[in-house]
């Protein structure tokens, strides 16, 4: 049973356990039962697809639509291919006036970033990069900023239908992805950093914030970011275990991130200090601590694969189209861990090669020592 304030949502495996409860909270509070499809702005369709897989699909068609209508004069008419321009970043520090400030303010921007928050955190996870740089100027915002929450409540609109789907042929085990960025904020030269738990071939958890620490190092970032992964990979372990669900989480849980360095800071069993990691607060080794302790197991992605890329900065429009489909169970998410296990194999292979150059090299060494004269009779 899901409590969200005055809101319920409940499951049960026999009909009698949920009556019981409603008639009990019924005697304290006017209750009423109302359809399982709906609630919180969020329609719930189950069906069987043509191969008859089972799938759960979330939207919030209804919301987006009037999200729009309250906004319509000031959206953007042009068909949209991302939810921000590329490369997309908002500040405290710009060359904005005060005049700016109450004059975008009085055209409803909190409220507009507010009702697009809900639709992000609901069923939009693709868009929390952007609603996350939208939030950094909710008191002072910009015309710039004005112009992306307009341009976000029109890509919404375009894509009203697609939502989250779950898949019961989906990933059966857990998997997170984890990225950050290398740009900081001009104020505080924080980093961007992102991760998602994939589970059902969608995702039960998704976040896009910035990290409390800033770097210099493109390793340190990503494995500040992998610490927070953890955080929630280890919360979703245990949540899955007290309701009876541990057989899900028997054996590690994969958390894929595109920073080999990283990487192995967390998961080597030797952990050498350097410049890069002395000075890491010790908070941030709690990846390393899990996976020593066999919860997590970090394994290299490859940046075009890594679907975390969307929470960490603006992106192309082919790198969007690329990614965001697995992100949200449009796409089957098992074609990207099939790609994902080929790319590892050719990697493992590649290592354990002897480069040609190399291999020339040496030929031509040992072809030079047997050509030469002995200096003397004895020497070989």
């Amino acid at each position: 049973m899901l409590c969200f304030v005055d809101d319920i949502d409940c499951a049960s495996e026999s009909k009698e356990d949920p009556q019981l409860i409603y008639e009990v909270m019924n005697k304290a509070w006017k209750c009423k039962i109302v359809p399982s499809e709906f609630i919180l702005g969020v329609m719930r369709t189950k069906s069987i697809d043509c191969d008859g897989i089972h799938q759960m699909k979330m939207n919030m068609e209804a919301y987006i639509k009037g999200m729009r209508n309250s906004f319509e004069e000031f959206i953007p008419p042009r068909a949209l291919h991302t939810p921000c321009e590329p490369s997309f970043l908002l500040s405290l520090q710009n060359a904005s006036t005060e005049e700016m400030h109450k004059r975008v303010l009085a055209r409803g921007y909190q409220s507009a970033v507010g009702m697009i928050l809900w639709a992000a955190r609901c069923v939009f996870p693709q868009t929390l990069y952007t609603v996350g740089q939208l939030c950094k100027q909710m008191s002072k915002p910009t015309e710039k900023a004005w112009d992306a929450a307009m341009r976000l409540i029109a890509w919404m609109y375009q894509n009203r239908t697609d939502g989250i789907t779950f898949r019961f042929d989906g990933n059966h085990d857990l998997i997170f992805f984890s990225d950050a960025t290398n740009v900081g904020d001009p104020v505080d030269s924080k980093r961007a950093y992102g991760c998602c738990g994939m589970f059902m071939g969608g995702p039960i958890i998704a976040t896009a914030k910035k990290l409390e620490h800033c770097s210099s190092s493109t390793a340190a970032n990503e494995y500040m970011a992998m610490a927070h992964a953890v955080k929630n990979a280890n919360w979703l372990r245990q949540t899955l275990q007290e309701i009876k669900l541990g057989d899900l989480v028997s054996g590690p849980t994969r958390l894929l991130a595109d920073n080999n360095t990283a990487n192995g800071w967390a998961g080597d069993q030797m952990f050498k200090v350097s410049n890069g990691n002395m000075w890491i607060q010790q908070s941030y080794h709690y990846a390393r601590e899990m996976c020593q302790e066999g919860h997590i197991k970090v394994d290299y992605v490859n940046t075009k694969y890594n679907i975390s890329e969307l929470f960490t900065k603006g992106v192309s429009k082919e790198t969007f189209q690329a990614l965001e489909g697995y992100l949200i169970g449009r796409k089957p998410i098992s074609k990207l861990l099939e790609a994902i296990s080929t790319q590892m194999e050719q990697e493992d292979e590649n290592t354990h090669e002897v480069p040609a150059c190399w291999i020339l090299l040496e030929g031509s060494i040992l072809s030079a020592m047997d050509n030469r004269s002995p200096k003397d009779p004895g020497e070989t």
